[in-house]
């Protein structure tokens, strides 16, 4: 893949926002970095990542600090004030509007949403630069009957997902679509979730884990497309989470929202996803 110019220009940027995550930051001083006008950076940036260089320092800020009430005991004051947040008070506000759920709830294990975004490296801002923000909605009319198994898996580990995979693939065969619907939310980082195929599919092997009936539920879906490695599934789920602006009268449903994806490819370079997100 060709790396052109405007991805090397935001890529610097990048390297100098994650210099100084911690410190002090204004969009002038990133572009006086990288020798642009602010408002060049700011619409080369939303070009190419599909937010604002402030709407990416905030998602990073944020994001290190559900890393450090995962993994610290640091007080949430603490970390309101490394991430600057001149206050507790406004930390949590904005802690609660991005994730959707408080720091000391986050840090307990409560269901939130699955917005973490890592420093962006040049093939993840390749691999956004390539992702269409505007989803297909599509009706679910019935509830689709599914059966499968319920796993637990580190979010950060992509084997734990995949290890699922190769499971199912064995026991209802490699071409068979897998639906993966969206779990428990678990202390350490951890989700608890659902992944299985069609009810009508039938099972070509045994396996030691018993299989249950789960669905997906009727109503309208935002339907998204993945198309690339496996590990950029989550990069793409935060672009989609980031950067959709749904018109004013979608919102987000209180429903499962679901992965679609072939088990033949769970392995290959490029991997389609289809990710339907519940809206009402």
């Amino acid at each position: 893949m060709t790396v052109d110019a405007r991805i090397h220009r935001v890529h610097r940027a990048v390297l100098y926002v994650e210099s100084r995550l911690f410190e002090p930051l204004s969009v002038d001083e990133v572009a006086l970095a990288v020798r642009g006008s602010p408002f060049h950076l700011q619409r080369l940036f939303t070009d190419v990542y599909g937010i604002s260089v402030a709407g990416y320092v905030r998602a990073r800020r944020l994001s290190e600090a559900s890393r450090m009430l995962r993994e610290t005991d640091m007080t949430v004051l603490r970390i309101a004030l490394r991430c600057q947040y001149g206050s507790q008070a406004a930390f949590t506000r904005a802690f609660k509007k991005y994730f959707g759920t408080s720091p000391a709830a986050y840090r307990e294990g409560a269901e939130h949403e699955l917005k973490e975004v890592g420093p962006a490296t040049v093939l993840e801002l390749c691999h956004r630069d390539n992702l269409q923000a505007t989803p297909r909605m599509l009706w679910q009319h019935q509830p689709r009957p599914l059966h499968g198994i319920w796993s637990e898996a580190d979010l950060g580990r992509l084997e734990d997902f995949t290890r699922q995979q190769d499971v199912l693939a064995a026991r209802f065969g490699e071409d068979t679509e897998a639906v993966g619907l969206g779990g428990e939310m678990l202390p350490g980082g951890r989700i608890r979730f659902f992944l299985g195929v069609d009810a009508s599919v039938e099972p070509v092997s045994d396996g030691p884990e018993e299989l249950v009936a789960a669905a997906l539920p009727s109503g309208l879906y935002a339907v998204f497309s993945h198309h690339g490695p496996a590990a950029s599934v989550r990069e793409s789920i935060s672009f989609f989470a980031q950067s959709w602006k749904p018109p004013s009268s979608v919102r987000k449903a209180d429903r499962p929202s679901a992965e679609l994806f072939s088990l033949r490819d769970r392995h290959a370079d490029s991997l389609d996803v289809r990710l339907w997100v519940a809206v009402t």
